[in-house]
């Protein structure tokens, strides 16, 4: 497991994950982090950590990568703050290489915990 950290929250990349963090993963985790910091501070809400991890479905076949906000809010807030994060990292998209837009539809999702 991984830990990039400064002056930023930690961010945790689970093991399982870290093979799957080829340079399209890497640029989508730049973009999940500066938008979930913005939208942190817009919110007011305060981040714990930042998590990276795999979620697969045995079912159909599929893994993602997950981007996950750890956050300490009230449900209102929290929902607020997802929503928000959703939003800027969908409007964030348009920074990405192809590739990298095309991993990030496919492969990876946000999601906030609190």
């Amino acid at each position: 497991m991984a830990t990039l950290s400064g002056s930023r929250p930690p961010i945790i990349i689970e093991s399982s994950v870290e093979r799957l963090m080829d340079d399209d993963m890497h640029r989508i985790r730049d973009l999940v982090v500066r938008c979930a910091l913005e939208v942190a501070h817009a919110e007011g809400v305060q981040i714990e950590r930042l998590s990276v991890r795999k979620l697969n479905c045995l079912e159909e076949d599929w893994s993602k990568v997950i981007f996950e906000a750890h956050i300490t809010a009230s449900d209102e807030a929290a929902f607020a703050y997802w929503e928000a994060f959703d939003a800027a990292v969908w409007e964030g998209r348009h920074t990405l290489p192809i590739s990298s837009l095309a991993a990030l539809e496919e492969r990876a999702t946000v999601f906030v915990r609190w």
